[in-house]
């Protein structure tokens, strides 16, 4: 079965969020314990390694609306057509499987954020990441999985664009501090993929495009909660 990536995100995040109050209930209740402490901290990594994850997923799928307009249109029509939906509930559906954990995550960074800056938390969000890859698709194309087995959609170096974006999600936090390098690390992967010339190119042809998401997602959180 092809599983997205996004459902292992997911079963992550809720793994996390469900457990970071159970752990402050036994702290209160049994106090500090080597078990209790362990399971706190156990978490703490785990809330860093879904930052990774959650980010490299915002990075490379929200990307595709500038980057690949062709392949977003045809994701979102498919996607429209298959579960019967409008477009505003596709949009307030993105926003809440793929945004959503990210800006949760950064809320409340003071519980996690010390293990973004070891490298453990890097190598095991991409190791989570490679491994699905390696068991579900077994290809760094998706088109099978994403895009509804579309093969003309998107070709190879699209998605190795995209893996690169990915990429810089997972490893963001960690490379922050070091502002220097991450800045380097940005104009590599931009230089080997020219997406930014794509990038400038897009924003210029469409000044309003902030505007328009700001009042789409308005009008599909209206919507949500109405049905």
């Amino acid at each position: 079965m092809d599983i997205p990536f996004t459902k292992i995100n997911l079963s992550m995040f809720m793994t996390y969020i469900m457990i970071l109050p159970t752990t402050g209930n036994l702290v209160q209740y049994h106090g500090k314990t080597p078990m209790i402490n362990f399971i706190n901290e156990l978490n703490k990594l785990l809330g860093a390694i879904t930052f990774n994850t959650s980010a490299s997923i915002v990075l490379s799928y929200e990307s595709v609306r500038l980057l690949y307009p062709r392949a977003y249109v045809h994701l979102k029509r498919k996607t429209m057509e298959r579960h019967n939906i409008s477009g505003p509930m596709f949009e307030f559906s993105d926003f809440v499987i793929h945004v959503f954990p990210l800006l949760y995550l950064i809320n409340i960074r003071k519980h996690w954020f010390p293990y973004s800056q070891k490298i453990v938390s890097v190598m095991l969000s991409t190791f989570i990441h490679g491994m699905w890859v390696r068991y579900v698709p077994k290809d760094f194309n998706l088109n099978r999985i994403y895009l509804y087995g579309a093969d003309n959609i998107l070709s190879d170096n699209e998605w190795l664009s995209l893996w690169c974006l990915a990429c810089v999600g997972h490893t963001m936090l960690y490379f922050g501090p070091r502002k220097k390098t991450l800045f380097k690390l940005i104009i590599l992967l931009n230089i080997i993929n020219g997406t930014w010339k794509k990038i400038v190119k897009i924003l210029l042809n469409q000044k309003n495009i902030w505007t328009n998401y700001h009042h789409l997602y308005l009008h599909a959180i209206r919507q949500g909660l109405m049905n």
